[in-house]
């Protein structure tokens, strides 16, 4: 049962971090969700919390701003070492067993890598929209002074007209 609580509530907490809209309540909820992490990670070894871990390292790059992106995957990353046990291992002189330690820090690294590919696609997705905004503006401006030079255009031969007409009609009036 401490097993399911502590997975469900650590996801519940990352839910509720996603559809936050304050700042610093959600960095406060990722930093909550990174101990409970580690609680399961500790208390029950075996892979639900590197899980929540390895979902975390994939998502701040993606979520934060830079300057608190970083620090919180490598927050994410030391959790994940000094819970699964990997610490003590690298540790010691001969370390025994290396292959769970290079899966998980393989593992993160490639999540930290699709968070960063995320966050650079959404930036540029961003951006692209503020450009077609600004297109449209400068569009609109344009047709406006479009429409500008057609009414100085047509008032000039308006006035063109009307003046040539009136001119001759004054030179017939006087003839």
């Amino acid at each position: 049962v401490g097993i399911e609580i502590l997975y469900i509530s650590s996801f519940l907490l990352f839910i509720f971090s996603r559809a936050s809209q304050q700042f610093l309540a959600a960095v406060i909820m990722y930093c909550a969700v990174v101990v409970l992490a580690v609680m399961l990670n500790i208390a029950f070894p075996g892979g639900w919390g590197v899980v929540v871990l390895y979902v975390l390292c994939a998502t701040t790059l993606y979520r934060f701003p830079l300057q608190w992106s970083i620090p919180l995957a490598i927050l994410c990353t030391l959790a994940l070492i000094t819970s699964s046990g990997s610490l003590h291992s690298l540790l010691m002189q001969h370390p025994a067993n290396v292959g769970p330690i290079a899966i998980n820090l393989g593992v993160t690294a490639v999540l930290i890598w699709f968070g960063w590919t995320r966050r650079v696609e959404y930036r540029l997705v961003v951006k692209l929209h503020e450009v077609q905004d600004q297109l449209r503006e400068q569009m609109k401006h344009s047709e406006e002074l479009a429409t500008e030079r057609e009414r100085n255009r047509i008032a000039r031969d308006i006035h063109d007209v009307l003046s040539h007409s009136l001119a001759v009609l004054s030179i017939q009036v006087q003839a």
